[in-house]
């Protein structure tokens, strides 16, 4: 009996044939599977990423800018 690997959700974004560029989530054991999964649906990725990995820069992103909005105000007052 093969075990089964875990299904993780990757974030991506890519082009499509018309050269617009879409955004959205796969699910895929790795990233290679969802680059061929994309493919095959006549996506051109160009960023492959994990879901979890991808929100949690995207937090820090928020934070950190809110930290340097409230330092820049701090030395401004």
């Amino acid at each position: 009996m093969r075990k089964q690997a875990a299904m993780c959700v990757y974030y991506y974004r890519a082009y499509d044939e018309f050269g617009e560029e879409k955004k959205g989530v796969v699910d895929a054991p790795d990233e290679r599977s969802a680059d061929r999964r994309l493919r095959r649906t006549g996506l051109k990725p160009f960023f492959i990423c994990n879901y979890a990995v991808a929100k949690h820069a995207a937090h820090e992103s928020k934070l950190g800018r809110r930290r340097r909005h409230r330092l820049l105000r701090r030395i401004l007052i």
